[in-house]
């Protein structure tokens, strides 16, 4: 039940986060977004790590309680915020590398598999960097490498299951 009710909440935060884009014409709500919105990222961060942790204790067979793992969770999200600025320029040549192949490529199916993968490089890149600070207790830029290094040793999985979930979707 613990397991669940982390990965609802992180679910919960990622569909409630783009639901802003919409509110963009109210004024109070405008004031409302970036408070709201640093909070949804904040307790997405909290959640991601604490179902990684919680699922780790599991495999590992040692009981954990709820505000253990969310004490552990809390702790790592400076470390997650961290990764996310570090993962910013690799951001940056990915989307600059779709650029050049958007502006060279006329084939849009070309371009939306060129989109695909590299939004899959991106966010396994963080995935694994998330689980790397949060089982393992590394600092952001070794979570970094350590996330570079699995996706690229294993980018045909990555792209099986991102094509999975991209089906689901």
């Amino acid at each position: 039940k613990f397991i669940w009710l982390l990965g609802f909440i992180s679910i919960l935060v990622r569909i409630i986060q783009p639901l802003f884009q919409y509110l963009h014409d109210n004024p109070f709500l405008i004031c409302i977004y970036a408070p709201a919105s640093f909070l949804i990222i904040y307790y997405s961060f909290v959640a991601e790590s604490g179902l990684l942790y919680a699922i780790y204790k599991k495999t590992l067979k040692q009981d954990t309680s709820f505000s253990d793992v969310w004490q552990y969770a809390k702790s790592k999200v400076i470390q997650i915020i961290g990764l996310s600025i570090l993962n910013i320029p690799a951001i940056f040549l990915v989307l600059f590398v779709y650029q050049i192949l958007r502006f060279r490529v006329q084939n849009s199916v070309l371009l939306g598999f060129a989109a695909f993968i590299t939004s899959a490089f991106i966010g396994s890149i963080f995935i694994f960097g998330i689980c790397a600070i949060t089982i393992h207790n590394v600092k952001a830029a070794s979570a970094t490498l350590t996330g570079i290094l699995i996706t690229l040793n294993n980018f045909f999985h990555v792209l099986v299951i991102n094509g999975a979930s991209y089906l689901i979707r």
